[in-house]
């Protein structure tokens, strides 16, 4: 399958395509620019797994921001499909003080 990088600032897309090299994967990697907050590259039920790094709690720091992400993770995702999103828990830091609790 297809693997779509999309991130909203271009340098970090950058780092991938040096990261990515002469890999055999490249050829299935497409690597654009794209906004997280709304996804709007993707189609209606058009994906099978979505994954976001460290987007959801720190970069959308607003919490309308992250239900508006979370509803476009849902409209592009497939029946039954995967959503997974890493974040880092900062030592001594209790749920309770995480931006996503608020």
């Amino acid at each position: 399958g297809t693997v779509y990088a999309e991130d909203i600032d271009p340098r970090y897309l950058d780092l991938l395509r040096a990261k990515l090299g002469s890999h055999a994967a490249k050829e299935r990697v497409v690597v654009r620019v794209g906004n997280a907050l709304t996804l709007e590259s993707f189609g209606d039920s058009s994906l099978d797994v979505l994954v976001s790094v460290a987007g959801l709690p720190w970069v959308f720091e607003k919490r309308e921001e992250r239900v508006q992400a979370l509803k476009a993770v849902h409209r592009v995702l497939r029946g039954g499909g995967l959503f997974v999103c890493t974040t880092w828990l900062m030592p001594n830091c209790t749920p309770e003080e995480l931006p996503l609790s608020r």
